[in-house]
């Protein structure tokens, strides 16, 4: 388990590196080159307006792709929109982040219940099994369509909150199961943490339903 949990760090880590060397720092690098460029222009007492204003926009959009990448990563570490709209809207949030990477998916998204009490530790768990459920359906299942259910005592679950996400992807054998499988230890771990539990109910293509039921 300690392993397990070493390497999913050490892959978040790569993750992480990933998406700044590849996003953050060549945008960076860009600006940077491009801005000495506008320095020497300017010093010229001919420079084209047009140009400098074209360049401009290209530099302003270069911003902007800055600015969403680094708000994804501060996303991944910790989702700030939590602070403000709470669980439902940083998963409606996550979903829309999907949505963009993968337009081909289609995503349902019901809840019932006030979720504005509960504490934070709750809300990040709820909140990370989802991301780790879409990532799960996205890039192993290659799902087509995902509904995401989050009920507040329901009746499957009276005292506390259930949360079920289902695709329509590949599905697989959960016995021999090996692909993902730091992803589903990890969300067995945050529901066990808040003495909950975590069903998976899976088979080859019939696609895949993770049920977590959490007591308050």
């Amino acid at each position: 388990m300690i392993s397990d949990i070493n390497s999913a760090v050490e892959e978040e880590r790569k993750f992480i590196a990933r998406e700044l060397h590849d996003h953050l720092n060549a945008e960076l690098l860009f600006i940077k080159l491009k801005l000495r460029r506008f320095k020497t222009t300017c010093a010229k007492q001919d420079f084209d307006r047009d140009e400098l204003r074209n360049a401009i926009d290209e530099l302003l959009e270069r911003v902007s792709n800055v600015y969403d990448s680094s708000r994804n990563i501060v996303t991944l570490l910790r989702p700030e929109v939590m602070d403000s709209l709470g669980l439902v809207g940083a998963i409606e949030e996550r979903i829309d982040l999907f949505v963009r990477s993968q337009p081909d998916c289609r995503i349902s998204f019901t809840h019932e219940g006030d979720f504005s009490e509960l504490n934070y530790s709750v809300s990040i768990a709820i909140f990370r099994i989802v991301q780790e459920a879409l990532t799960n359906a996205g890039k192993h299942a290659q799902a087509a369509k995902i509904e995401i259910h989050l009920y507040l005592k329901s009746k499957n679950c009276p005292s506390g909150i259930n949360l079920r996400v289902t695709d329509d992807g590949k599905g697989f054998d959960i016995q021999n199961h090996s692909r993902g499988r730091l992803g589903l230890i990890s969300m067995r771990e945050r529901t066990s943490e808040l003495k909950g539990q975590l069903t998976v109910k899976s088979a080859i293509g019939e696609g895949t339903q993770i049920i977590a039921c959490i007591p308050l």
